[in-house]
C-alpha cells in the first residue's frame, strides 16, 4: 500500500524550483521527489558508513601520500 507524504511550509521559491526541475526531466513533482528519496535511502547513513569503514583493512601506501605531496612541493621550490 502506498503512503503519502506532505511537505509543510515549503517556501514558494523552493516549490517553483522543484517544479521546474521535475518538469525539465519530464516528471511530476511527486515522481521527482520520489526519485530523490530513493536515491537518498540507497546510500548508507553516516553511522552505517563509519561502521563499514571499521571492518575494512587499512591501506598502506609506499611511498605514503604525505611523502608524494612533500616531494611535489619540494620540487616546486
Amino acid at each position: 500500500m502506498n503512503k503519502y507524504v506532505q511537505i509543510r511550509n515549503l517556501p514558494e521559491e523552493k516549490h517553483r524550483k522543484l517544479k521546474a526541475r521535475a518538469a525539465s526531466k519530464g516528471m511530476s513533482i511527486s515522481d521527482y521527489v520520489g526519485k530523490l528519496i530513493d536515491k537518498d535511502i540507497e546510500k548508507p547513513s553516516m553511522a552505517e558508513f563509519m561502521a563499514l569503514m571499521k571492518t575494512r583493512e587499512r591501506v598502506h601506501l609506499n611511498p605514503s601520500a604525505e611523502d608524494i605531496i612533500r616531494e611535489d612541493r619540494d620540487s616546486r621550490s
